[in-house]
């Protein structure tokens, strides 16, 4: 076979790619993907921009494997979410990538990330939104209150998106903080955890009281600071998803880099544990995938009006 020609050249730098809109979302997990379908449905031209080279944010590439809040709690709990969620569901139940099972008076759904992700493109093209990916927002420009453009950067080149709104679906608000934002946090420290499959399983696979039952008496042993969380197995399939470490999660690049090299060898001590407490269930195990670091409502922006918990309690519904 003949060796393709190679062409040298020395390139300056890139020209800046322009994107108009009417809505911009940042954050391609589950909320910016459904806020940005539901818009493009409407007619509106969308842009979708993540800074990680695939769609799905950490309900793709996180391992969660788990929908909760889909059912109310009760005893004959009924559907809640509907529109995109719902299309959503049907297509992972079609494909037979989504199976319910109850928990907490509720159902809890377990389903496979990649039908997710290819359920998610789907809407996605049918919506008619222009997605980037891989794209690092730099630059937030503003007229008075109004955020009017961003600016990234890709490995192709920069990047700006001029639009008449934003919506900020970064998970730890990314974008307002960095169009200057009033921005929110806990007091206390956040803790997230780092999800991972295993396969070669045996049987049987332990329960969730068995497991943290057996972290309350041997944790220490294997030097597992977390005291709770769960194994579970997805029917049909020899694999199980594994949430029981934990981590701080700083707002802080260096350091939430540092966290996610360190997690990799608390996922060690956990399989070690998995495997010394349950050797029938996990003696022969391996990891099959690790997860991105799972990070919750570290920072957020300080709305006019926020809905709580409490509210959901205490309060009837709001107008809109």
């Amino acid at each position: 076979m003949k060796e393709p020609r190679r062409i040298e050249s020395v390139p300056g730098r890139p020209a800046r790619r322009v994107l108009e809109a009417d809505l911009c979302v940042v954050g391609a997990g589950a909320a910016g993907v459904s806020a940005a379908v539901e818009a493009g449905r409407l007619g509106l031209r969308v842009v979708l921009v993540d800074s990680l080279a695939q769609i799905g944010g950490q309900s793709v590439n996180g391992l969660i494997g788990t929908l909760c809040g889909f059912f109310s709690m009760g005893d004959a709990p009924y559907q809640l979410s509907y529109g995109f969620a719902a299309d959503v569901l049907a297509d992972l139940q079609a494909a037979g990538a989504l199976a319910w099972r109850p928990g907490r008076r509720s159902f809890v759904g377990l389903y496979d990330e990649h039908e997710l992700a290819g359920s998610y493109a789907r809407h996605l093209r049918a919506a008619g939104v222009e997605v980037v990916l891989g794209a690092v927002l730099a630059e937030a420009q503003r007229e008075g209150d109004r955020l009017r453009r961003i600016d990234a950067w890709t490995r192709h080149g920069p990047l700006s998106v001029t639009a008449r709104c934003f919506v900020d679906a970064s998970g730890d608000a990314a974008l307002g903080a960095l169009a200057g934002a009033t921005l929110q946090q806990a007091e206390l420290p956040v803790y997230g955890t780092r999800m991972f499959s295993i396969a070669g399983l045996g049987r049987p696979v332990p329960t969730r009281a068995a497991v943290i039952e057996r972290l309350e008496q041997a944790a220490p042993r294997y030097g597992l600071a977390r005291r709770d969380g769960f194994v579970f197995e997805f029917p049909g399939r020899d694999l199980c998803l594994v949430n029981l470490t934990h981590f701080q999660t700083p707002l802080d690049a260096v350091a939430m880099s540092r966290v996610a090299l360190e997690a990799r060898s608390e996922i060690d001590r956990v399989m070690a544990f998995l495997r010394g407490e349950f050797p029938q269930a996990f003696g022969g195990a391996r990891i099959q995938s690790v997860g991105q670091p799972g990070v919750r409502q570290t920072r957020g922006i300080a709305a006019l009006r926020t809905l709580s918990t409490c509210l959901l309690y205490t309060s009837p519904s709001p107008r809109d």
